[in-house]
């Protein structure tokens, strides 16, 4: 199999591709926070029960960037929602809640998966 290493892909007039994931990570959120693979993550800290902060390796330039968030918790077929909250919405890191969908407490899931889009420096 090939392997193609670049460090940025441009449009053909040299500005930076705004549609690839910047950043992404998946960790386990039940007991001491584990990333089981990320791109351009630096750590994840875990907060409080169901409050974690995602932090970037590379800073974005401002706070404009995107991020959209999973979690999935399988005990009892629970259903945990992942948004953010924007109190900790920096460019270098970007703060994550998890609520139950029944009752919109916080809760812990099984698996966080978080992934970011925008224009770094």
């Amino acid at each position: 199999m090939s392997e193609i290493k670049v460090d940025i892909i441009s449009n053909a007039d040299g500005t930076e591709r705004l549609d690839l994931c910047k950043a992404w990570v998946t960790f386990e959120a039940v007991g001491t926070v584990s990333i089981l693979d990320s791109f351009n993550i630096s750590s994840v800290s875990d907060i409080s029960t169901g409050d974690f902060n995602v932090i970037f390796d590379t800073d974005f330039i401002d706070t404009n960037y995107t991020v959209i968030g999973m979690s999935m918790k399988s005990a009892n077929n629970q259903i945990t929602t992942a948004g953010h909250f924007a109190t900790t919405k920096t460019v270098g890191n970007h703060g994550i809640a998890t609520r139950t969908s029944s009752s919109g407490a916080a809760a812990d899931p099984d698996f966080i998966y978080v992934g970011a889009w925008g224009r770094q420096s």
